[in-house]
């Protein structure tokens, strides 16, 4: 495509953007508070995106950063106060059900009817709820698989790609050959791979993983708990076993969770490692990784099938908010083609949008290896399981956190662990309704 075909398709996403936007009445004066987790890389790009949207509409943003450890509750407990101190809120997708189901949103599906097409399915399955958009996707988020090409090539293990990952048996041979103890003291400066098993929603959805590539998962189409099927049993042994028997996993696993899982790997302690996207930046680093230029990522390993979890965070607005007009034409902004085509570039992952990818595709400033991690991380998310679209699910992954740490940490056997974690999940439910 010529350079000015190129040229009218980003004018015309812009007109589009602006007309949503309703630019030619002014906002001047006005203010939108938006909430948004502190220190997470995509609201620091929309930050400076928003300049634009403050520039035509005369809105300015206040941003309330809110830690994240902190803000699922604190948003809760302001919601369900009736407080107004929020127009918009960025969401994590879990949260979506158990926000709208609790009364504090405000649907949206009007606000992209005209472009509903233009997301993708899971993008918008991911932020609905009893068949209604609460909220907009801004960016997806996907868990792959991170491997050291150097040290697979060193061993000669078979590389994986898109239409052959490796499977659960190749994973351990390659996780058994990257354990490596050089000066044979019985501690290895390299271990093939990490397990997570910190009380922690990232450890526990790592595990849903394995359950679903093993064929099992938390329920089954029914509704029915399945935690602890043979299929997720079988998945939760394969995990204590690469930590205790065959030892090709650090020691303290009960304690780990994504920070220890990037961080290790950044430091050239580990062979391969299964983590969401966001480690992609940080392990590209070059002031703070050891191994720029010796990893790739790949889709997750393969049992029955090849799966990951697939998640988004949305904006959304809340049902108290005192400047709904003005959120709605933020978050119709922030969430055009051309801005997320800006954000992506900034913070690599799968696109939202198909005119947003388009965008990306035509973009040649954009390196091999960007466009190598797009099609590897759009693969792994087509593929992606969303998880379960319930309001009770923050609460069902909790007893899905501990039973995990109690079988990594011997404290249960997995199938001791995931028995009790069923019938937790299932008395649970059932006083719900």
């Amino acid at each position: 495509m010529s350079r000015a075909s190129r040229s009218l398709i980003c004018l015309a996403l812009v007109g589009m953007a602006l007309l949503g936007l309703g630019c030619v009445t002014l906002g001047a004066g006005q203010k939108i508070a938006v909430a948004v987790q502190a220190g997470a890389p995509e609201p620091a790009v929309y930050k400076n995106l928003s300049k634009e949207f403050t520039r035509q509409t005369g809105i300015d943003i206040e941003w309330v950063e809110i830690p994240q450890e902190q803000q699922h509750d604190k948003l809760f407990m302001e919601l369900m106060s009736g407080s107004s101190a929020y127009d918009a809120i960025a969401l994590d997708h879990p949260w979506v059900p158990e926000f709208a189901s609790a009364g504090f949103l405000d649907p949206l599906d009007e606000l992209i009817d005209t472009e509903r097409d233009d997301f993708y399915k899971t993008a918008l399955q991911i932020e609905t709820y009893n068949g209604k958009i609460y909220a907009i996707p801004q960016y997806t988020v996907i868990v792959i698989m991170y491997y050291r090409t150097d040290l697979f090539n060193k061993y000669h293990l078979r590389i994986p790609t898109l239409d052959k990952p490796l499977s659960w048996d190749e994973f351990l041979t390659a996780a058994r050959k990257l354990t490596i103890d050089e000066n044979k003291d019985g501690q290895p400066e390299v271990y093939g791979t990490i397990v997570m098993g910190k009380r922690h929603p990232v450890p526990a959805l790592a595990f849903v993983d394995w359950a679903n590539q093993a064929g099992g998962g938390v329920f089954d189409e029914k509704g029915k708990v399945i935690i602890n099927s043979r299929e997720s049993v079988k998945a939760l042994q394969f995990l204590v076993d690469m930590v205790h028997k065959y030892k090709v996993a650090p020691p303290g696993a009960a304690a780990f969770d994504h920070v220890d899982n990037h961080t290790l790997f950044m430091q050239g302690k580990l062979g391969m490692a299964i983590n969401w996207q966001y480690a992609y930046s940080l392990i590209s680093d070059k002031t703070n990784s050891a191994v720029v230029g010796k990893f790739d990522i790949c889709l997750p390993p393969k049992d029955k099938i090849s799966t990951s979890t697939v998640g988004a965070w949305g904006l959304a607005i809340p049902k108290t908010a005192k400047n709904k007009e003005s959120a709605r034409k933020w978050i119709k902004f922030i969430t055009s083609a051309e801005q997320l085509y800006r954000l992506r570039k900034e913070s690599l992952g799968p696109a939202v949008r198909k005119s947003e990818l388009a965008l990306l595709k035509q973009d040649t400033t954009l390196s091999k290896d960007y466009m190598h991690a797009l099609e590897v991380m759009s693969a792994a998310a087509a593929q992606g399981t969303v998880v379960p679209r319930i309001p009770e699910w923050p609460q069902v992954q909790e007893y899905i956190a501990e039973a995990v740490s109690d079988a990594i940490a011997r404290n249960k056997t997995p199938k001791q662990a995931l028995d009790l974690c069923a019938q937790r999940i299932a008395e649970y439910l059932k006083n719900k309704h």
